[in-house]
C-alpha cells in the first residue's frame, strides 16, 4: 500500500511593486522556514482564513487546469496525441477571511501607525482596487478606490507551494450578520504562476506559522453598529460587494502572453432592513427609487467594533457609502415590523470617492 502524506494548508498575500512582479516577501519567509502574520509587528503576508469555508477549513479554495491547443488525430483513428502545453492556470480561486481590524495594541495615545491594515490584508484589498492610505479626517487608515498594482499570493497546500502573481479581484464581498464577526470573501483571477523552481515541481515543507494576533484575539461582532440611512436602523442582513471587471489582454511580454487588466468595476449593496417611521418613514425606500438627482441621496454609515482610544486592540472600522442609490425595493416582514429588502449602487460625482472604509 502506496504511503499516505498529511494534509496542510497556508495561504498568504502581498501587494506587488509593479506587474510582473512577484512579491519576493512572501519566498523569503518561508525558505526561512517561519512564516508570520504581524508577527512582532512585521507585517509577512500570512493570513488566518475563516472556518467553515474552504479546503480543510482554511478559506481556501483553488483548482489548477491545463490550458492547452488540441492535436489533429492520429492517421485514421480517433486517438488523439497529447496536447501543445501553453499554461497552467488557476481557474479557480476564493479566500475567505474575518474582517477586522489589524488588532495591533495601539500606543497609549493612538497614531495612524497602529491602524495600517496587514500586508495580507492590503494585498487583497489593492486586487479590489482599493489603496490603503492615512485617514485624513481623524487617527486611522482608510481604504479608498484608486489604481494600485496587482498583488501576489503564496499558497501551500500538502507540499505544493505555489507562488501566484499578477492577482485581481473579480469580486471582493463583504457579508455582515448580525451576532456575528463581518466575513470578507475574495474571488480572485490570477494572472499566472511564477517560474517553478525545479521541474518537476519541489515538495516544499509547510512552513512554521505564525498566525500572532489573527489567532489570539477576537474580530468584532456586527452588534450596536449605529447603521444609519437617513435614519437609525437595523438590518437582518446586508452584504456590500465589489465587483471589478477583469479582462485579458494579449501581451506577447507578458508570462504566458495574458495579463488581466480591470476595465471597470461597480459596488453594490444589498441589504433587508427593518424600516423607520421618521420623517417619510414607510415610503422612504420607495421615495428612494425616484430621485433623480444625488441630492436627494442619503449616506449609508455603520461602525463595527468600539475605535481604539489608547493601549488597547485596533478592531473597529467604519464603512460609508455617500450616495447609494436605489436600484430596486421588495417590501418583506421582520417579526411583527416592515422589513424591506433593498439593492443599492454606490455612485458619486467625484471620482473614486463611492466607498469608504477606515481602521478606526
Amino acid at each position: 500500500m502506496a504511503d499516505k502524506y498529511a494534509f496542510d494548508v497556508a495561504a498568504g498575500f502581498a501587494p506587488q511593486s509593479a506587474e510582473g512582479t512577484y512579491n519576493t516577501t512572501l519566498a523569503g519567509i518561508v525558505a526561512a522556514g517561519t512564516w508570520g502574520g504581524d508577527a512582532d509587528g512585521t507585517d509577512q503576508g500570512l493570513l488566518l482564513g475563516a472556518a467553515g469555508v474552504g479546503i480543510g477549513d482554511s478559506g481556501l479554495d483553488i483548482t489548477m487546469e491545463k490550458r492547452r491547443l488540441v492535436k489533429p488525430p492520429v492517421g485514421t483513428s480517433f486517438t488523439r496525441p497529447m496536447a501543445e502545453h501553453l499554461a497552467v492556470d488557476i481557474s479557480s480561486f476564493s479566500f475567505a477571511f474575518p474582517l477586522a481590524g489589524p488588532k495591533r495594541t495601539t500606543t497609549a495615545t493612538p497614531i495612524d501607525s497602529d491602524f495600517a491594515p496587514l500586508m495580507g490584508v492590503e494585498g487583497i484589498i489593492n486586487g479590489a482596487g482599493l489603496v490603503a492610505a492615512v485617514w485624513g479626517s481623524g487617527v486611522g487608515y482608510s481604504w479608498m478606490f484608486g489604481s494600485p498594482p496587482p498583488f501576489s499570493a503564496l499558497i501551500v497546500v500538502s507540499g505544493l507551494a505555489l507562488e501566484l502573481k499578477d492577482c485581481r479581484c473579480s469580486s471582493l464581498a463583504f457579508e455582515f450578520t448580525p451576532g456575528s464577526v463581518a466575513i470578507a470573501t475574495a474571488t480572485i483571477e490570477v494572472g499566472s504562476i511564477n517560474d517553478p523552481t525545479a521541474t518537476p515541481l519541489a515538495v516544499s515543507a509547510l512552513p512554521t506559522l505564525d498566525y500572532a494576533l489573527q489567532s489570539s484575539v477576537s474580530s468584532p461582532v456586527v452588534e450596536s453598529i449605529n447603521h444609519v440611512w437617513a435614519e437609525e436602523r437595523g438590518f437582518q442582513s446586508l452584504t456590500l460587494t465589489i465587483t471589478p471587471n477583469i479582462v485579458d489582454i494579449p501581451d506577447s511580454n507578458a508570462t504566458d502572453g495574458i495579463i488581466k487588466e480591470q476595465d471597470g468595476r461597480e459596488t453594490t449593496i444589498a441589504a433587508t432592513m427593518f424600516g423607520d417611521s421618521t420623517g417619510l418613514g414607510e415610503v422612504y425606500e420607495a421615495d428612494q427609487l425616484f430621485q433623480t438627482a444625488d441630492s436627494g441621496l442619503d449616506e449609508l454609515s455603520f461602525t463595527v467594533g468600539t475605535a481604539a482610544t489608547g493601549s488597547d486592540a485596533a478592531l473597529a472600522y467604519k464603512v460609508s457609502i455617500p450616495k447609494p442609490e436605489v436600484l430596486d425595493v421588495a417590501p418583506g416582514k421582520l417579526g411583527s415590523k416592515a422589513g424591506p429588502t433593498v439593492n443599492l449602487v454606490a455612485g458619486h460625482g467625484t471620482a473614486n470617492t463611492e466607498l469608504e472604509i477606515t481602521n478606526i
